[in-house]
């Protein structure tokens, strides 16, 4: 009589589902996993974000060269600090003065004004930073650097400094 209750109470059991420890053991796997791909997928916005700031900047100065090619005249050092941006929009699909991340600036290296396209780095990431710097050489970004009451550029090496600026060569 023994053996019949056994034989019933397996078979009754195997019908019920699953027991509470083999649903823990796979939940347990499923957040590993997925905390992993959390940390991939991190890293890899980090790269897309470097990448979308680093292609702005680069559109943004083809852009100011053909401004200065359609109108040598408009196009001058005291122009570029005060609208290039309304000139600028002209060439670009996303216009850049609605983007307060944008500065125009100009510095003199070897008695030649230099126009400098700037981008604001204040709120953005750690990891986007680490990966411009990566980028900076093969981009051509440039930070300032001064020294002795004089300024100079530098190839962008990135840092803990939160309100760095990185900047492009237009002319």
């Amino acid at each position: 009589m023994n053996s019949n209750v056994i034989r019933k109470f397996k078979k009754s059991r195997s019908k019920e589902g699953f027991t509470l420890v083999e649903i823990l053991v796979v939940m347990i796997i499923i957040g590993i996993l997925a905390s992993g791909m959390a940390l991939v997928a991190g890293g890899s916005r980090d790269i897309a974000e470097a990448t979308r700031i680093a292609s702005d900047l680069k559109n943004a100065k083809v852009a100011a060269m053909m401004w200065v090619v359609d109108d040598p005249n408009g196009a001058n050092v005291n122009t570029w600090k005060s609208e290039a941006h309304t000139y600028l929009d002209r060439y670009l699909d996303k216009p850049i003065s609605t983007n307060d991340n944008y500065k125009f600036e100009t510095i003199t290296l070897n008695d030649r004004d230099v126009w400098l396209l700037g981008y604001n780095l204040s709120g953005v990431r750690e990891g986007v930073i680490k990966k411009l710097a990566e980028q900076a050489e093969s981009v051509g970004l440039f930070e300032k650097v001064e020294t002795n009451n004089a300024q100079s550029l530098a190839t962008f090496k990135g840092g803990d400094d939160s309100n760095k600026v990185i900047y492009v060569i237009v002319q």
